[in-house]
């Protein structure tokens, strides 16, 4: 079968950028599955940019390594989904990020990290993907007519969260640190679509909303998505633009380190 044009555009270009610039990689790294005794999905960033990741799939690690959503994915097995990885890395003493202390265990991975965590993913899972862009559904996130009920961060240090947004609790819905560009990315988890922040607030925010939704009644994660965003004051306008797509051409589950 004949790829179309664009799709062949964009494996060329993205085989001619790894071809002129490298990834950078981890110096030690093992991939392995869990243990009875892991339990707790984590990510924690060290000084020096060693990185430890509990019970991630390989969806999740290709969220952290490109920052896409699982629709955004396409062609994968299903595993991906439902097989757990425990991962420990650590970058070379050569590599800048050995000056690098993030603010706590929690903070988010940097560029170089995210880089150097796709390079793994590339080796260890023999990933082989190319990158599409197809016409779709997209929503905007905008300034409702109300003030948004954010307050200044507590402790804008810690990594960001958004909890509540994907239902089963008490109807509560809340963020700390968090930007509209990282609430936009949470909310397309929910809608199945790219989210796009046009507010032009500038963060990070913490907020809590109380009874957003009723637990015993509300398990439609779009209606409590829309929900959210209401009592945010903000508003969510469906439009139409282009989504990028992630083509898995090859992926294996790793060997044994």
């Amino acid at each position: 079968m004949r790829l179309p044009l664009f799709a062949t555009f964009f494996m060329n270009a993205f085989a001619i950028a790894f071809a002129q610039n490298p990834l950078p990689q981890f110096e030690v790294a093992t991939v392995k599955s869990p243990g009875p005794q892991d339990r707790i999905i984590t990510l924690y960033n060290y000084p020096g940019g060693r990185i430890v990741i509990s019970l991630y799939t390989f969806a999740l690690l290709l969220h952290e390594a490109l920052g896409v959503q699982r629709f955004q994915i396409v062609g994968a097995p299903a595993w991906i989904d439902s097989e757990h990885f425990m991962i420990e890395a650590k970058p070379p003493a050569s590599s800048k990020l050995s000056l690098f202390t993030p603010s706590n265990r929690e903070a988010p991975l940097v560029p170089e990290q995210r880089q150097m965590l796709l390079a793994l993913l590339i080796d260890r899972f023999q990933l082989k993907f190319h990158r599409e862009s197809k016409e779709g559904v997209v929503y905007l996130l905008t300034k409702g007519t109300q003030q948004p009920t954010f307050e200044p961060p507590k402790h804008p240090e810690y990594r960001m969260f958004f909890a509540g947004l994907l239902g089963g609790g008490n109807g509560t819905v809340s963020g700390g640190n968090v930007t509209t560009e990282f609430i936009a990315s949470q909310l397309s988890r929910s809608m199945g679509g790219p989210v796009i922040d046009r507010t032009g607030l500038t963060g990070p925010f913490d907020f809590t909303l109380e009874q957003v939704y009723d637990p015993a009644d509300e398990h439609d994660l779009v209606t409590i998505a829309q929900s959210t965003v209401r009592a945010l004051g903000l508003k969510l306008e469906r439009s139409r633009g282009p989504m990028e797509i992630i083509v898995i051409d090859h992926l294996d589950k790793p060997s044994a380190n």
